[in-house]
């Protein structure tokens, strides 16, 4: 039996116009074997059609009520009349978690939307294994003391037939003393501390292109970029994947450890 097994993940395509491209390149030539679409997003059509050729990914909805970026900006899929809680007075979805919370949350309407993005997907054709959250933010409940969401999602899961990977056993990798300054650098030296069991590894890839190029959130221009092509490119590189498989390490599917 593999000693290790790491949950290989790329999130978030559909964000970006490279996003699907990066992370179904990085399948097929390298260590990734998930992938979470993003379902408000102007890319999800091409997202869908380029996973459509991948048929050997595990694929989730990387459900999404928020948006962290300045210049690229999503609407829920339902009205917003519908789930008024979810977008602010421009009528897109919020910044962030924090904000929703302390704005006030409403499950109900959280809820209809992630049903509407995962009725969307599936209505392309997609065969959605899993289910999980962009910016983690399960943590919400109403204030001051609600049930959190993330109490709430498991039933959802069931009732819709797919997984709750917050349910699933992978840990996070431990942190490693190595002072390793790379992506690929830091995998290693976690893996080089880690005691058996399995864990989970999360890129989020991205080829070049004009709107990720032009996002900043706090850095340099052309940071979010940069770090989105590094991220492709450890998740693609073949010479990581047979140094994985040296070590004895295997990399699984979600619906593999549910198994």
């Amino acid at each position: 039996m593999t000693a290790i097994r790491l949950v290989t993940r790329a999130d978030d395509l559909g964000s970006f116009s490279g996003a699907a491209a990066a992370a179904i390149d990085a399948h097929r030539h390298g260590i990734i074997q998930n992938t979470g679409v993003m379902v408000p997003t102007p890319w999800f059509p091409d997202a869908v059609a380029r996973l459509k050729e991948a048929p050997s990914l595990c694929v989730g909805v990387h459900l999404t009520i928020c948006c962290e970026w300045g210049r690229n900006r999503w609407r829920p899929i339902l009205p917003a009349q519908q789930v008024p809680s979810l977008v602010g007075a421009d009528g897109y979805l919020h910044k962030d978690p924090v904000a929703m919370h302390h704005a006030g949350i409403k499950p109900a309407e959280i809820l209809a939307e992630c049903q509407a993005q995962l009725d969307r997907a599936r209505a392309y054709g997609l065969d959605i294994i899993y289910a999980d959250t962009h910016m983690g933010w399960e943590w919400m409940h109403p204030l001051p003391n609600g049930t959190r969401l993330s109490e709430l999602m498991p039933a959802w899961c069931r009732a819709n037939g797919v997984l709750w990977t917050a349910r699933l056993p992978a840990a996070g990798l431990p942190r490693a003393a190595s002072g390793a300054q790379t992506l690929r650098g830091r995998l290693l030296a976690s893996l080089d501390v880690a005691t058996p069991g399995t864990y989970l590894f999360v890129i989020h890839p991205s080829l070049h292109g004009t709107v990720i190029n032009q996002e900043a959130i706090g850095h340099a221009p052309g940071a979010v970029a940069g770090e989105r092509v590094g991220d492709w490119q450890v998740g693609r590189s073949a010479q990581l994947k047979a140094e994985l498989a040296r070590r004895g390490v295997r990399t699984v599917r979600w619906d593999e450890l549910a198994a």
